[in-house]
């Protein structure tokens, strides 16, 4: 069997942004995130979709993040995300106050390359005590405006169902936020199911334009053990096992999920 082409995440340095793809555990580019435990960067602030999981706390687990901005991380029934809950009360990991809102502002006005966007309030406490967010009075009509600090992002790290060799993504199921992080963000890098040639491309559902990605990588188990939609779905026995070795050993789930990667590499 021919050895799968390396991932290169070189472009992502210590002190970087660095935004992670998918949802829960839905499409997080695994093998891209345990590239970039592995690449010797330190004090990343990591981003992710308001409902994120494994791929926020493999990169927290593996001691490489300082920062933390995203609304939730956990497991749903099975928890929240151990390695953060320890990091974040050892004082290690700063998580910053942000609610969904907060999140995709930010996001838009890094897309715009403005310096910040309106947030609609939805009667969350986070608009009045984040620290991306600021109170002002409406230059046309004088009233009361919210506005979400941009968030731009280094490198985007995402996983797709098929790309094609001008870059562009597609996806079986939902993209959640893949697009507005690719287009907030300097770089892309993603790893697909299948790679096919630009003349080929199947558009099963949303794409992802080659002009916002970098780099596509074919990794058909890219995004184990989450799911990849209608490709495969998430091994739930390996992300308990995850959760178990975390909870008990910090870094043991990074481990397990190292020595899986081994086996493919």
């Amino acid at each position: 069997m021919d050895r799968p082409e390396p991932l290169d995440v070189g472009c992502i340095t210590s002190g970087a942004t660095v935004a992670v793809g998918g949802y829960l555990e839905q499409n997080v580019p695994v093998d891209l995130l345990l590239a970039v435990a592995d690449a010797g960067v330190r004090d990343l602030t990591v981003v992710a979709a308001p409902s994120a999981s494994l791929g926020v706390d493999l990169l927290v687990a593996a001691g490489v993040v300082s920062r933390v901005i995203c609304p939730y991380v956990g497991f749903e029934g099975r928890g929240a995300g151990p390695a953060l809950q320890r990091e974040v009360a050892a004082g290690r990991v700063e998580r910053e106050l942000c609610d969904q809102e907060i999140l995709v502002a930010g996001l838009r006005a890094a897309a715009q390359g403005c310096s910040c966007a309106p947030v609609l309030e939805t009667g969350s406490d986070s608009v009045h005590e984040s620290p991306r967010v600021r109170s002002v009075r409406s230059p046309f009509d004088g009233t009361p405006l919210v506005l979400a600090a941009a968030l731009p992002v280094d490198v985007t790290l995402l996983h797709a169902q098929i790309g094609d060799q001008s870059r562009n993504l597609a996806y079986w199921g939902s993209p959640f936020l893949d697009l507005m992080f690719a287009q907030a963000s300097r770089r892309v890098l993603a790893t697909v199911d299948t790679l096919v040639p630009v003349t080929s491309l199947a558009m099963p559902g949303p794409t992802i334009s080659g002009i916002w990605v970098d780099s596509v990588v074919p990794r058909p188990d890219g995004a184990w053990p989450t799911a990849s939609h209608g490709t495969h779905p998430e091994d739930k026995a390996a992300v308990e096992d995850y959760l178990r070795l975390e909870k008990e050993t910090a870094g043991a789930g990074v481990d397990l999920l190292r020595a899986h990667r081994g086996v493919l590499t």
